[in-house]
């Protein structure tokens, strides 16, 4: 339901933008795309950014829309060339930003191994990591196996 609801009030910027792109330089269409657009992408992506496939392209395809509209030039870029060209990141990109940069300096995700302090000295502290099992073992011994 959010995603359609923004869908919806980012479709209603376009009039207004492809008015506006003729009066502006760059640096003031970077603005503008930066205090509407991605202002409104950016509130609950972190929610809203791991929903399904379908939805993300729906909203991914509504910013391309607004980017063309906005910046369009002379040259025939494509829209993966303006994003980059622009240093403006995609819904998936903006989202892994988002939800890295609120994250990274949490303290609740860093957990300390109490089994491990005590061999160590006191201003050294080893972090927990958790187990997870993979299957690199089996595919190494069956990849020396089918050689043989």
């Amino acid at each position: 339901m959010h995603i359609e609801n923004l869908v919806t009030r980012l479709r209603q910027f376009l009039p207004t933008l492809y008015h506006v792109r003729h009066m502006l330089d760059l640096k003031s269409k970077k603005m503008l795309y930066y205090a509407w657009i991605e202002s409104l992408l950016r509130y609950g992506i972190e929610v809203y950014g791991f929903a399904a496939n379908s939805y993300i392209n729906r909203l991914q395809k509504a910013q391309n829309k607004i980017i063309k509209t906005l910046f369009k030039n002379s040259k025939k870029l494509k829209t993966i060339q303006l994003f980059t060209e622009l240093n403006i990141l995609t819904i998936t990109q903006l989202r892994d930003y988002v939800t890295v940069y609120n994250n990274y300096f949490s303290q609740k995700f860093k957990t300390v191994s109490q089994s491990k302090i005590q061999f160590l000295r006191k201003t050294t502290y080893r972090y927990t990591v958790p187990f997870s099992r993979n299957e690199y073992g089996k595919r190494v011994r069956q990849s020396n196996t089918s050689h043989i």
